[in-house]
């Protein structure tokens, strides 16, 4: 069967949750040791706006944060507009949203449909769990917080990942014996490396397991 023809709110859609996900990924580079040891501004924005952070903290320390009532916000709009954070705004509901599309079409469907398990019921047990622990003084929802997650996946295995493979890049570049053929492209990857080396190395990163090409 042909495909639908995209609509205008599935375009707008798509382009807020590019947007999100880009800023996702500028705020977490920002998160870095700076020479006055300070982190960059506003690397908390997705868990200044996250409702479940705003209680659990409340419920775990009887005490109200003023930057986490931005998340009140959330809150509101949602009330009104239903679930529109995890598929207009959340970088986690992107990337859901993203693996679920190249699903096959049968298993879409279902999804489509409402094709849910009664297993599905076990992520609200597990959030009741999890407030339950923060009243008693045990916060533990940062295991599982989306934001919390997909921080967490990022700075342990994406932002490793990507570090090693520029090193071996630039280390097969540079090391390479001339005579299995090393590239020739050191007037333009001369500058790029110099400047890519010393912006990290001024910048250095313990948090995120390891120094950008240090």
């Amino acid at each position: 069967m042909p495909r639908n023809k995209t609509t205008w709110p599935v375009w707008l859609r798509r382009i807020s949750q590019g947007v999100f996900l880009i800023l996702f990924f500028y705020l977490f580079l920002q998160a870095v040791y700076h020479p006055v040891n300070q982190v960059g501004r506003g690397v908390d924005f997705f868990f200044q706006i996250d409702p479940l952070i705003l209680l659990s903290s409340l419920l775990a320390s009887h005490q109200l944060v003023a930057a986490l009532l931005l998340s009140l916000l959330t809150a509101g709009v949602t009330l009104l507009a239903g679930r529109w954070f995890c598929g207009w705004v959340c970088p986690f509901g992107t990337f859901h949203n993203l693996f679920t599309a190249l699903r096959a079409a049968r298993a879409k469907d279902k999804i489509e449909s409402g094709g849910y398990s009664r297993w599905h019921r076990g992520k609200y047990y597990v959030l009741v769990g999890l407030l339950v622990t923060c009243a008693l003084g045990l916060n533990l929802t940062g295991w599982l917080d989306p934001f919390s997650f997909l921080y967490r996946s990022v700075a342990i295995v994406v932002y490793p990942m990507v570090n090693d493979a520029i090193v071996a890049a630039f280390g097969w570049i540079y090391q390479a014996d001339p005579g299995v053929g090393r590239l020739k492209v050191t007037v333009v990857s001369e500058p790029v490396y110099d400047a890519l080396r010393r912006h990290f190395l001024a910048t250095a990163q313990p948090h995120f397991y390891g120094n950008f090409l240090a």
